[in-house]
């Protein structure tokens, strides 16, 4: 998988230019969704440094955890294997997903630091002026927030580790094990968590997320080693469109799942900002389902064919749609969902449409 000059010239160029989409989504997204809503005169504001850092830092924290994963399943499940250890392209991944876990670890970080900015309503020089580095650790394991981000971060470092000294694909698994820890741990303290209907949100919510990654993650990586021509291709492809096959269903059906129980009224969800984005979300999925179904009946045929061209086009543009997919994703993650009708007070009233007081009235006895 030796790329030449012009190819890594061009891998850097697309990936320059898709992650200046995400943040142009990302920007686009968090304006249409409110999230960037004016402060309220006479109560504090952690400032605009904070209000804008936080989601780039989530962005710039999903996306490394969405290479690095893609990375870790390239080198331990898509790629061969000789005597349990990963071909040379497959240790060329592995030592990418190195570097990836590294950046998404210092992402998780300067969320951290966002994130106390951000609880605390104090911008981010002031935070150090007054709060030590103690301060900080101490936040990460004082709320659920803090203590999840912590996780992510160690996690990430764990897996980053794991993945420069596995020289075997069990320790690549266990790296990649790492990764979806580090990944997971966000979903128990979002909006999913805080739903009336939380135990079925949060595991949607989880199944959605699993199956998001390992299908951008590992689409990813197929079209960086579709561009570089390397010798498994073929191989690599048809092993993971069976996965994609799967993280396609999956990710449809957690996503019903989980917008159903986070809301009772679909019309008032589809009438605010939040559900804007949501439909935006559900029109990218659709595109890159389209894409994957193009991929079954007829790139993959070319590809078998000995001709990787159109193939590698269209999974350029559908990690694009999934790309920016994941950009929504933030900004939901950042935007209030819209407030469920209040329940009835009383539930007898709730449940017969009229107050039964007092129980035993006259007149309405007689009137049954």
């Amino acid at each position: 998988m030796a790329a030449s000059l012009p190819d890594r010239l061009h891998l850097v160029g697309a990936a320059a230019a898709i992650a200046s989409g995400m943040v142009a989504v990302l920007v686009a997204a968090l304006v249409i969704g409110g999230a960037q809503a004016p402060p309220v005169a006479g109560l504090p504001d952690a400032g605009p440094v904070t209000a804008w850092g936080l989601p780039l830092a989530q962005l710039a924290t999903q996306a490394a955890a969405v290479v690095t994963v893609g990375c870790l399943l390239m080198a331990a499940f898509l790629l061969p294997s000789y005597n349990g250890r990963p071909c040379a392209d497959g240790a060329r991944y592995a030592c990418a997903a190195v570097g990836a876990a590294g950046v998404w670890a210092l992402a998780a970080a300067a969320s951290v630091v966002f994130s106390f900015s951000d609880i605390l309503a104090v911008s981010v020089d002031q935070m150090w002026q007054v709060r030590s580095v103690l301060t900080l650790v101490g936040y990460a394991w004082s709320i659920p927030q803090g203590r999840v981000l912590a996780v992510t971060v160690g996690a990430a470092v764990l897996a980053a580790g794991l993945a420069r000294t596995s020289r075997t694909v069990g320790g690549l698994v266990w790296a990649l094990a790492l990764a979806t820890l580090a990944v997971l741990a966000p979903v128990f303290t979002g909006h999913s968590a805080a739903s009336e209907n939380h135990e079925v949100a949060v595991s949607a919510l989880a199944v959605h997320v699993l199956a998001a990654l390992a299908w951008t993650g590992g689409l990813g990586a197929l079209v960086t080693y579709a561009v570089v021509g390397g010798r498994h291709l073929r191989s690599a492809t048809e092993r993971f469109s069976r996965l994609a096959g799967i993280c396609l269903l999956a990710v449809g059906a957690s996503g019903v799942f989980n917008l159903l129980a986070c809301s009772r009224d679909l019309a008032a969800l589809a009438a605010g900002g939040y559900g804007l984005l949501v439909i935006g979300k559900i029109v990218l999925f659709a595109g890159a389902g389209a894409a994957g179904f193009w991929h079954r009946h007829r790139t993959l045929a070319e590809l078998r064919a000995g001709r990787p061209r159109a193939f590698a086009r269209l999974a350029v543009g559908e990690v694009c749609l999934l790309a920016a997919a994941i950009a929504l994703a933030v900004a939901l993650s950042r935007t209030p969902p819209p407030a469920s009708p209040p329940e009835p007070a009383d539930t007898v009233t709730g449940l017969l449409g009229f107050p039964l007081s007092p129980p035993l009235a006259l007149d309405r006895l007689l009137s049954w």
